[in-house]
């Protein structure tokens, strides 16, 4: 099946609320309609043509918010080349390694908890982040919950 205008305009409007951005929607709704394209001989009727498309969509869109996220772990990762005066070495330190154990910390808890909270960190409602991954807006609260707990638990060790 060939995606048509009106599933462009569809996988647009649900990209663009899970990413809340539209130059990200916008990639995100390339990726969806590419990867439908590609993957068409892999739906077989047993759903919706809509509900597959959604999926993708959802998919593509979370894979967006990862890649942005990263880049700006990244971003915030690197060391400015201007030390602020006021700080000393020690406390230059103790922020490195405090950054380095929060990101071991995120990576380590499982992926389904670390989707819940990038997508929080990105500004998304509970809600929001429920009919993004296709849960309860209760389990979505448990995920974040679960997640935070472990990174400070994990830092805690540390």
């Amino acid at each position: 099946m060939t995606p048509t205008a009106a599933d462009r305009s569809y996988v647009l409007a649900v990209t663009r609320r899970i990413l809340g951005n539209e130059d990200l929607a916008a990639d995100a709704t390339q990726d969806t309609l590419l990867s439908a394209h590609r993957n068409r001989a892999q739906f077989h009727g047993r759903s919706a043509y809509r509900s597959w498309l959604h999926r993708i969509a959802v998919n593509a869109a979370l894979s967006q918010l990862r890649t942005t996220r990263r880049q700006r772990l990244e971003a915030a990762a690197e060391v400015p080349d201007v030390v602020d005066p006021g700080a000393s070495p020690e406390t230059i330190v103790a922020a490195r390694e405090l950054l380095a154990a929060v990101l071991e910390a995120i990576e380590a808890i499982p992926p389904a908890q670390r989707e819940v909270l990038g997508l929080t960190a990105a500004g998304h409602s509970e809600m929001q982040i429920a009919t993004a991954l296709g849960i309860s807006i209760a389990n979505a609260k448990i995920r974040a919950h679960r997640a935070r707990q472990k990174i400070l638990r994990s830092i805690d060790r540390k």
